[in-house]
């Protein structure tokens, strides 16, 4: 993603630039943000939806 992300912000010429992409299979959402300082990544996961885990919902 963050490739893609590199040229999306090269491309449009813009000072920043972020990305999310979730992936339902594994529960977990990668973000990028690119600025003029620098890069950062991070990724974390998460329970699911509302209601996933409640019995008999």
């Amino acid at each position: 993603m963050t490739q893609a992300l590199r040229a999306a912000r090269s491309e449009s010429k813009a000072d920043f630039a972020l990305g999310v992409s979730v992936n339902m299979e594994t529960r977990s959402a990668d973000m990028a943000m690119i600025s003029p300082k620098g890069e950062k990544t991070h990724r974390i996961t998460y329970g699911g939806p509302p209601g996933a885990c409640r019995a008999g919902a």
